[in-house]
């Protein structure tokens, strides 16, 4: 016997991702699967594996007559349905990190960020051997991290641009093709953006509340996959090798090293690829005890889509 679903915003890019990944495997049955959507987009047509599904308005649905919720919306996100859902005795999924900073809650898990997902990948392997002090890291983060919306604006102006047609600036605040913006979010007043400081948190809340975080979020003209340059500094004495164990035994990471064949990975590569892929590792001589290394990942399948269904299982399961 499988599970009823619901996915809140089940036509942005992570909604239909988990419908995509819902219908290829098999380790979580599903019977009814309710596409929602805000009311002016009720009534369009989607697939699920061979299953026609017709869009419905979220604010009209009873959350009573499913098993669990995976709330993934791209327009303005509401604490409301959220709540609405777990008043209804439902499980619920929150992929848009509204609630990860509230009190824990019963049938209620809250993801972080893609980027956030991305680096805590990377990271929690290396924990289990040392503890890190501290992280620098410098993400490069594809359009899909703005949703269809970013991806449409890089399309849009890598077409205007080779016909010196004016690029227009709808989504980032600066030319986004052939460019790289230094900006991922708004600015806060202490010169962070606020992608910036919600990785840092997102890092100490999850990970370890005594690692020190420095992150610099760029936006870079990429349709999907996010990249990561990442500096660690750790408590005890790490190498190269031990650290490519690590992640080699891990079942989120994939080492490549340039003893294969691709030496490296880049975002194109690895795009609807469900690891967190690592790479570059190497030993830092200017730090005791430090790494620096390059990941590449799919932000909408690997890091998020991905991640809520394995959390769907996990809390299904309990």
């Amino acid at each position: 016997m499988g599970y009823k679903v619901a996915i809140v915003g089940a036509t942005g890019m992570v909604g239909s991702e988990i419908i995509n990944i819902l219908a290829e495997q098999e380790s979580m049955p599903v019977d009814a699967l309710y596409a929602l959507t805000s009311k002016k987009q009720s009534g369009r047509e989607m697939s699920f594996g061979d299953r026609d599904l017709q869009t419905q308005d979220e604010n009209s649905f009873d959350f009573s007559s499913v098993d669990i919720v995976f709330y993934t919306t791209e327009y303005q996100p509401s604490k409301d349905v959220i709540k609405k859902a777990l008043n209804a005795g439902v499980k619920v999924i929150d992929c848009t990190g509204l609630t990860l900073f509230d009190e824990a809650q019963d049938n209620l898990v809250s993801m972080p960020s893609a980027r956030g997902q991305q680096l805590l990948s990377a990271l929690r392997p290396l924990m289990k051997y040392t503890k890190i002090k501290r992280v620098c890291v410098s993400t490069f983060e594809s359009t899909s991290g703005a949703g269809k919306d970013g991806m449409d604006e890089l399309f849009n102006q890598s077409r205007k641009f080779f016909v010196t047609d004016g690029l227009e600036n709808l989504v980032f605040n600066k030319q986004i093709v052939f460019n790289t913006v230094p900006q991922v979010d708004e600015f806060m007043d202490d010169g962070q953006t606020k992608s910036e400081w919600l990785l840092n948190a997102e890092i100490k809340k999850l990970l370890d509340k005594n690692i020190k975080v420095s992150a610099t979020c760029v936006q870079v003209p990429v349709f999907i996959g996010h990249g990561m340059s990442v500096n660690v500094e750790c408590e005890g004495n790490i190498d190269a090798k031990i650290a490519m164990d690590l992640w080699r035994s891990d079942n989120e990471t994939t080492v490549i090293d340039r003893a294969s064949e691709m030496e490296y990975v880049t975002p194109v590569e690895i795009a609807g690829e469900d690891s967190v892929f690592i790479s570059r590792i190497r030993e830092d001589s200017s730090l005791d005890n430090g790494l620096s290394f390059w990941c590449a990942a799919d932000n909408v399948r690997a890091t998020m889509a991905l991640q809520a269904v394995k959390q769907a299982e996990s809390i299904l399961a309990s």
